[in-house]
């Protein structure tokens, strides 16, 4: 016994020391998580030591992480969002996300441990009526709340970190979770956050205010005792009759910022309050045609972005608090770069300082001159204001960087940081700060020396947004781009494509020149660009290209845009790449290069040029009549790429990632050592396959594919994987194996265990501490001697359970596939049966166990058969079929793209809401099902703000499930 538990805890030993040499991999963060500050660290508005500092943090502190952004981690802190140096954070382990619906992430701020605040009151509060917490709720977030706010969240499928996310919130307070003792359960305390909508039976603080300001507007005569009850709800009723709102009895978000803003009307009154003796000018939006003819204070304006409070006009003043975007406030003077402002919230008013440029100033009240009014400027240039897109766009922000106002990325579209930052600049030069770029002040930008950031006069290199502009050595800009590639199909450039004039470009231009008898001098002038005009002449051939271009439509539409990712934009990559905008390999992250190849594709087709690959550019673009960069280029005639060939000379290993490691998966998984996403990033479920491969057929099972592993990966002598009952069969013959071995001998263990059930991952041929802890479980369930070695008696034992068992799960595989095939013995399952299970938690990983369902439609009462493949956002998924295609087609049609709600039953019986569609595309690897590729599966899973805006296809998804469970709710009896 006493050498068993010595055994037991070596094991522990050598798996901690395991974890923590690999805690760069295994232990990398998701947000959001908490982390604490290790060092003493500024809390910045922006992801730039230079930039303005929020907050001390304290070392010893803790933060509350969201993301992070370059060598940045944003963080929240005290109620602050901001940037902070990665360097002086230590991220807690074990957080993973809990992603809230938009309602939730605007009305919850994260609560974590070491804070002290009612929304920590009430969140125990809540915890202490689910039973999850006991004793008082003191405000303080402690070691036992934080336990109880992990065991919440473990008893309703959440992550367990431990800190109060906003979805964990939202569930808590406006959900029915699931109690201690398992059971769903309302809890009655509503949280003290202004606007909560409070009915009746619930209790708190928040139920307290409002009675006091009933009770004060004469409505209420009962104890204040934070219980709304019938009483209270009686004169919410009556407060909201009285002052025009509808007669509810629910103190909702409008009741309530009329009751606590003082200008609700009282049980008393007989008219409306007398209006303020002295009115406030507003004159909030300047720039958008109202105006002011002179600086009169105070006046009313609202904030740009969320700005700090400070009792002194200096960022070295103490905060008094945060002021949100979109606030009101009234400005009474101006101090430098400070306001003096009054804030007012419904509980009380403050005073103190705000930096002006985050507050919407009419240029009236900051001085300055104006331009005068330049004819040539206006003939050049097209004014710019917020709204605006475009190259122009792009080339101010360009500009407005080099010069140290903006610090943001060329997006081309002029929003309120672009606005804030020709407001800067006009501040910097003294002129009038409207934020408005006329045609006078980019004539000034581009043409003159004004001031930078810095006070210094300098000229940009970009240039400006004006065609046959001439261009010559340092200059920068899309022309530029537009140049190089031009002089690229011709020959003469054999550079990178990258919008600057460098010396690869002067000496392509002097080699131009040279060839046509032009001045050589390396100037890309007006008689450069006639020639290459003239070169590159009518009439357009266009480009076919022989690979298949994927089906594009307003309803499976992805936008792609800066920052997307996946195989949408690896295809779009590789389709730019056939027609010559670039040469880049495929890697699936849409960033700056990419976006200048789609702005020169939408330039030279005709399209809006912003960058953004929507429904017009993608139809053109996969389209038989897409222009190629090359096109009229009368001494080349380039031909279409081929369909992609893999580079046998190069060496994939882990980190690699891009279209090699697309093909690299793919071959694995037709091979059938891969069984997971193809998503062109070689992990380590990837190189376990490689090293599958490797070892049978004759290899060094190192996991790393070289140019003799691709070889034979490719070949047509590459083996197929061995099937696992194949595998196994030489188990009782491998003698004695032990911690430390490795080879064929220990994967084969390795797959019998993973059989069993007591081993999870990929077998990966080394004898280590999990295979070690998984042989002892065996043993012991075996009642073998548990010494963690699997000599000839545990691997007698082991296979002979191994064989069974994969005996067994082929049998009832064979008569769940007779029965989804034939239709018999289906029984249908009840509504009261289907879960609404989160995609990420809980149904993915049950999907990739049991791959074979059944995809039932509950209204008709047809079901059909599917294979599921390809894990991601969503299952890929295909018909087993001809029989089962055509029931798919009698539901929703053939070859439709609408979302339909279904249920999707899996081989252990349950059952899970989904949505999906009956239209064939892309990959197709079962023959003769009558459906030429794939349909899509989607289960519920939480989007991000960003997956809304850029997947409106998946979005309707989640938003049939969301109509396809209110119906199953319904057919409950």
């Amino acid at each position: 016994m006493f050498l068993n538990q010595m055994k037991r805890t070596l094991a522990t030993l050598l798996v901690c020391a395991l974890l923590l040499a690999l805690t760069p991999f295994a232990l990398a963060a998701a947000y959001p998580c908490q982390g604490h500050i290790s060092i003493s660290a500024v809390l910045r508005r922006s992801a730039a030591e230079s930039a303005e500092g929020l907050l001390a943090l304290p070392a010893g502190d803790a933060v509350y992480v969201i993301g992070e952004s370059g060598s940045y981690y944003i963080a929240e802190y005290d109620g602050q969002m901001g940037y902070v140096l990665k360097s002086a954070v230590t991220l807690d382990a074990g957080d993973y996300t809990n992603l809230p619906s938009d309602v939730y992430a605007a009305r919850y701020a994260a609560l974590y441990q070491g804070m002290e605040s009612t929304q920590v009151r009430d969140l125990q509060a809540a915890l202490i009526e689910l039973g999850f917490l006991s004793g008082a709720a003191d405000g303080k977030y402690g070691a036992k709340t934080a336990q109880a706010v992990a065991e919440f969240q473990d008893k309703n499928g959440l992550s367990n970190s431990g800190s109060a996310d906003a979805a964990t919130q939202g569930l808590l307070f406006e959900g029915t979770p699931l109690n201690a003792k398992g059971k769903n359960q309302a809890v009655s305390i509503a949280p003290n956050i202004d606007g909560f909508p409070v009915s009746s039976g619930r209790t708190g603080d928040l139920v307290s205010r409002i009675q006091a300001a009933l009770k004060a507007l004469d409505y209420y005569n009962g104890k204040v005792d934070g219980k709304f009850g019938s009483s209270s709800v009686q004169a919410t009723k009556q407060f909201q009759t009285k002052n025009g709102l509808s007669a509810s009895g629910v103190a909702d978000a409008e009741t309530q910022a009329l009751l606590f803003g003082g200008g609700a009307v009282s049980a008393k009154a007989t008219a409306a309050p007398a209006a303020a003796t002295t009115p406030v000018p507003n004159v909030i939006g300047w720039e958008n045609g109202s105006s002011a003819t002179e600086a009169t204070f105070p006046f009313q304006t609202v904030t740009t972005d969320s700005v700090n409070l400070r009792k002194k006009a200096s960022t070295s003043s103490a905060r008094l608090l945060t002021v949100p975007k979109g606030a009101s406030l009234v400005v009474s003077g101006i101090q430098g770069d400070f306001l003096q402002v009054t804030y007012t919230t419904n509980k009380a008013s403050y005073s103190g300082y705000v930096m002006s440029r985050y507050v919407d100033v009419p240029a009236v009240y900051l001085g300055g001159k104006e331009l005068k009014e330049d004819a040539e400027a206006e003939k050049n240039y097209t004014s710019l204001s917020q709204g605006a897109s475009g190259t122009a766009v792009s080339a101010l922000q360009d500009a407005l960087r080099e010069l140290g106002f903006y610090a943001g990325t060329s997006t081309g579209s002029y929003d309120s940081a672009t606005q804030s930052a020709v407001k800067a600049f006009q501040s910097k030069n003294g002129l009038l700060q409207t934020g408005n770029a006329t045609a006078e002040l980019q004539k000034l930008i581009y043409e003159g020396k004004p001031l930078n950031s810095s006070g210094k006069k300098m000229s940009v290199a970009v240039l400006p947004p004006i065609s046959g502009v001439t261009m010559r050595s340092g200059d920068t800009g899309y022309q530029v781009t537009e140049l190089q590639q031009s002089l690229r199909t011709l020959g003469y450039f054999t550079g990178t494509v990258n919008g600057t004039y460098d010396s690869a470009t002067v000496a392509a231009v002097k080699a131009f020149q040279k060839a046509y008898r032009l001045s050589v001098d390396g100037v890309a002038g007006p008689k450069v660009l006639t020639a290459l005009n003239g070169v590159i002449t009518t009439p357009v051939p266009v480009l076919t290209v022989a690979t298949a271009a994927p089906a594009i439509s307003a309803e499976n539409l992805i936008v792609v845009r800066r920052g997307t990712r996946g195989v949408v934009v690896s295809n779009l990559q590789k389709r730019l790449t056939e027609l010559g905008y670039y040469d880049v390999d495929a890697d699936g992250i849409y960033d700056a290069d990419d976006i200048a190849a789609v702005r020169a594709f939408q330039q030279k087709n005709g399209l809006t040029v912003d960058g953004v690959a929507g429904l017009d550019t993608q139809t053109l673009l996969y389209s038989d009549g897409a222009v190629a960069a090359w096109a009229n280029a009368a001494t080349v005639t380039p031909a279409p790429a081929a369909t992609p060939v893999p580079d046998m000379t190069t060496t994939l290993k882990l980190g690699s990632s891009g279209d090699a490691v697309n093909l690299l998966q793919a071959r694995l998984t037709l091979l059938k050592y891969l069984n997971d996403t193809i998503d062109g990033r070689f992990g380590t479920q990837t190189a376990a396959a490689v090293a599958a491969f490797q070892e049978a057929n004759g290899l060094t099972a190192d996991g790393v594919a070289g140019p003799k592993t691709l070889t034979a990966l490719y070949s047509d002598k590459a083996k197929e994987a061995a099937a696992p009952a194949q595998a196994a069969a030489a188990l009782s013959a491998s003698g004695t194996l032990k911690i430390g071995d490795k080879g064929a001998a220990v994967k084969s263990l390795q797959r019998a265990l993973i059989t069993l059930g007591y081993l999870s991952g990929a077998a990966d041929g080394i004898y280590g501490t999990k295979t070690y802890l998984a042989v002892e479980a065996f043993q012991q369930d075996s009642r073998l001697t548990v010494d963690g070695m699997a000599g000839p008696a545990t691997l007698t034992r082991l296979e002979k359970a191994s064989a069974d068992k994969e005996a067994a799960d082929k049998k009832a595989a064979e008569k769940a596939a007779t029965a989804m095939v034939s239709g018999t013995n289906f029984k249908a399952p009840a509504a009261r049966e289907v879960r609404f299970a989160d995609w990420y938690n809980e149904t993915r990983a049950q999907a990739k166990l049991m791959p074979n369902a059944i995809i039932y439609d509950y209204k008709t009462g047809l079901h059909y058969s599917v294979n599921m493949f390809s894990f991601g956002k969503h299952c890929d998924a295909e018909p087993l079929t001809a029989s089962d295609t055509a029931i798919m087609n009698q539901i929703m049609g053939a070859n439709n793209w609408t979302p339909h709600a279904v249920w999707v039953i899996l081989s252990d019986g349950k059952v899970y809401m989904a949505s999906t569609h009956s239209h064939g595309h892309e990959a197709d690897s079962i023959s003769g099902n009558g459906l030429e590729g794939h349909i899509c599966i989607h289960f519920p899973r939480e989007m991000t703000a960003a997956e809304k805006e850029s997947m409106p296809y998946a979005l309707s998804h989640q938003q049939e499930i969301l109509r396809g469970w209110e119906e199953t709710q319904a057919m409950i009896k």
